[in-house]
């Protein structure tokens, strides 16, 4: 049988379904990427792909987490820096305002803790202290003056 070759009718090619794979010229140039690596891959600096848990995390069985917060670009990103310096405002301006409307053994106690250091939820509760001792004795100087007919 050298020199002669028997040829042989091919089937037609299946269609198979597209899969995750397949994507047409105009796709594949815009490729799907995470917008923020998870904390596995920033940690280990490796690149992060696309999907929940990412390819990496899966493959390797990590824990793939995603902390949106990080994401500069995102909108509950801004949403929790807002919130951070709506709180930080408030903190500040109530300190300021203890400290300008307070007795001195008040601001004394509040200068004391931050001098020693104390975490600022302890500064403003002793700021919120302050103010609530003063409302009380604005409360107490104040004649009531809806039950007295005049």
């Amino acid at each position: 049988m050298t020199g002669r070759h028997i040829q042989r009718r091919l089937a037609p090619k299946e269609q198979l379904p597209p899969t995750a794979d397949d994507h047409s010229p105009a796709e594949q140039s815009k490729r799907k990427r995470a917008s923020l690596a998870c904390l596995e891959c920033q940690r280990r600096r490796i690149k992060c792909g696309p999907g929940r848990p990412c390819e990496p995390c899966l493959l390797n069985r990590r824990e793939c987490i995603y902390d949106e917060c990080n994401d500069k670009r995102r909108k509950i990103s801004a949403e929790a820096t807002e919130q951070n310096l709506k709180f930080y405002r408030s903190a500040l301006e109530n300190l300021l305002r203890a400290i300008r409307l307070g007795s001195e053994s008040d601001v004394d106690h509040i200068i004391n803790d931050i001098r020693k250091g104390a975490p600022l939820s302890e500064i403003s509760r002793t700021a919120a202290e302050c103010l609530d001792n003063i409302a009380a004795a604005e409360k107490l100087a104040k004649p009531d003056l809806v039950g007295n007919p005049g």
